[in-house]
């Protein structure tokens, strides 16, 4: 089990180098933060802590020469003010974990979260009883410029890297609960429950599924998905994807599973690929057979190209067109089931929408009595026709959520259309004062 947090380092450097060079104070819980980018990292290396410098890694960058190298990032794109890094830690339970594991452990979640586009610096320090992480990650990007932001997502992603990676080494993990400060739930933040970000997620593994069919090779499989409108990055023989439209980075692996490893792609892409590999069979390719038969020499060609045609490539539409497709499918739904149901006002979907919720209560109610009339009932056959009736009732439920979920959908579009009208009003009003006052 392991705790994750994480802090932003300013500007103080005098000050911050004084305090954090009291013995008295580094050597206790470290519950303080450091505020400045070289103290930060000359703490976090301090080969008091990582037993000489043996557990220091730069992710991105030299360890030896994190804070030259981060600055020259910075300088490089003109942003040496304002918030200079990041500084995190990962602690982990005594007891629980060897100082290698911990170790490996904090560079994986820093390759996974930030190993795109930032500088990291990890360590991993020895001297109290819980080994610990601390990260210090460049605010600037040495891929673009842009800077990092200290999100409530981001910060609930490295909370759910930190899960993940905990499960993989068989260690505990922290049952996620509201903060009682801050009232935070991060179980909103882990999971992509917006349904644009939920497209484009099925959307980025049908198309990772479509390069890895159609693709001859890996580098096939590479220029297939820019075609189609992703960025390809590598980090620590992971790949990474993201379409042109978002900002958000997919970690194929760890969304998808093991079968979009980078080994398994092209695993896959021999396995599936349009050309067929064909065994030889001295009788069935004679050169001799060949003679007066046009399908025997191509088959020879075939055999000594080593290769079987088996399907024929097909264009694909693009991504934003698939979007555009998905949306004009789900008005025509909409609009279909306003037809269907009759409804000609804001205030019938209303009443559709409490009609529909009570009618699934009611059905809920009556599965959890079904439920337990089958857990008293003795006779089998009588458990079976409960659970046959449960079934049903199941179906109705099922097709009722369907139906508010439509309705839902439609309501929160009228909104959407009645905020941008009143903006576009706005607009023209201010347009036409603007007019009056000039004349």
């Amino acid at each position: 089990m392991a705790t994750t947090a994480l802090w932003k380092v300013g500007t103080n450097l005098k000050r911050t180098i004084d305090y954090v060079s009291d013995k008295d104070k580094t050597n206790k819980n470290g519950d303080f933060k450091l505020k400045d980018l070289k103290s930060a990292i000359e703490y976090a290396s301090n080969s008091n802590k990582t037993e000489d410098s043996y557990y220091v890694t730069g992710v991105n960058c030299e360890s030896n020469y994190a804070y030259e190298e981060m600055m020259l990032t910075k300088k490089s794109f003109e942003k040496v003010d304002g918030i200079q890094a990041f500084h995190g830690y990962q602690s982990f339970v005594e007891n629980e974990v060897t100082p290698d594991i911990a170790h490996e452990i904090g560079v994986k979640l820093a390759e996974e979260m930030w190993g795109d586009r930032f500088e990291v610096l990890v360590t991993t320090h020895l001297l109290s009883k819980n080994f610990h992480n601390h990260f210090v990650i460049n605010s600037v990007s040495f891929v673009d410029g842009k800077k990092y932001r200290n999100t409530i997502a981001n910060y609930a992603e490295m909370r759910r890297l930190n899960d993940e990676l905990c499960r993989e080494y068989g260690l505990n993990v922290l049952v996620e609960k509201t903060t009682p400060k801050s009232h935070i739930d991060y179980n909103i933040y882990k999971t992509p429950t917006d349904k644009t970000i939920q497209n484009y997620y099925s959307m980025a593994k049908l198309d990772l599924d479509n390069a890895i069919i159609e693709s001859k090779s890996y580098k096939d499989f590479e220029r297939l998905m820019y075609n189609m409108g992703y960025f390809l990055y590598y980090r620590a023989n992971k790949l990474s994807i993201r379409n042109k439209k978002y900002k958000r980075n997919i970690r194929i692996e760890r969304y998808f599973g093991s079968d979009y490893s980078i080994d398994n792609i092209k695993k896959r892409i021999y396995e599936t690929n349009s050309l067929k590999i064909i065994k030889y069979n001295k009788k069935n390719f004679n050169v001799l057979d060949t003679k007066g038969s046009f399908i025997k020499l191509y088959k020879y060609y075939c055999y000594l190209l080593k290769i079987y045609p088996k399907n024929i490539r097909t264009n694909k539409i693009s991504f934003e067109m698939r979007i555009d497709v998905e949306k004009l499918d789900a008005l025509n739904k909409e609009t279909n089931f306003l037809v269907n149901k009759q409804i000609d006002t804001k205030e019938d979907l209303e009443k559709l929408i409490f009609l529909t919720e009570n009618d699934i209560n009611i059905l809920q109610d009556k599965k959890n009595k079904l439920w337990y009339q089958c857990k008293i009932a003795q006779d089998v056959e009588k458990k079976e026709n409960i659970k046959d009736i449960i079934k049903k009732v199941n179906v109705n439920i099922c097709e009722l959520k369907k139906d508010l979920d439509i309705c839902k959908s439609i309501m929160n579009r009228v909104e959407q259309i009645n905020n941008n009208l009143l903006i576009y009003e706005e607009k023209i009003g201010k347009e036409l004062s603007k007019d009056e006052s000039v004349k």
